[in-house]
């Protein structure tokens, strides 16, 4: 989760949006990796120039409305964007969560490469940090398709919040549609 950032914006973000709980401090978290915020306490660019917790590039931030140094828009500006990326994408996270680090633009022309070679979309992702990125948020969010839990996996999650989503195929892609999220407490 970004640094110095409070929970409830990111709640507050995935309410007025209606997302998935969890996955705004989840891009959040891989995005900012404490790098938002500077020496001087001011909130920085990165190499590449996006600002702010949730990373937005100054051209998205300006699309969007919003002004990526105040940490409650830039959330909002990211949280934003994200249900743009869900809706475009017919309500698939990953390619939601993978448009909002590469754009949307790419990803149309990687899911387009796929349709006519049968080979998965990752693959006509630039570099390796873009075909790994949902890999990261994913696991932030705390959603893991296990088939036996065992004790040694639960034991460090004792006392922990974890969020659990509901899939739903997408009829005729097989891709995974989240219809439902809810946030448990492991005892």
């Amino acid at each position: 989760m970004g640094e110095g950032a409070s929970l409830s914006l990111f709640d507050d973000a995935e309410k007025k949006y209606k997302l998935p709980r969890g996955l705004v401090g989840a891009v959040a978290s891989v995005e900012s990796t404490k790098r938002h915020i500077g020496k001087n306490g001011k909130i920085t660019k990165s190499h590449a120039g996006a600002i702010g917790i949730m990373q937005l590039m100054p051209k998205t931030a300006k699309w969007l409305g919003v002004n990526p140094y105040d940490e409650k828009q830039n959330v909002d500006g990211g949280a934003k964007y994200l249900r743009q990326m869900l809706d475009r994408f017919d309500g698939d996270v990953k390619k939601a969560v993978t448009a909002y680090h590469d754009g949307p633009t790419k990803l149309a022309r990687a899911i387009e490469n796929e349709r006519r070679t049968g080979m998965p979309y990752d693959n006509f992702l630039d570099n390796k940090e873009s075909r790994e990125y949902w890999g990261k948020v994913n696991a932030n969010i705390g959603v893991n398709e296990v088939e036996e839990v065992k004790d040694d996996f639960i034991e460090p999650l004792i006392g922990k919040n974890l969020v659990r989503w509901t899939w739903d195929e997408v009829e005729d892609t097989g891709a995974k549609k989240v219809v439902g999220s809810q946030m448990s407490n492991i005892q």
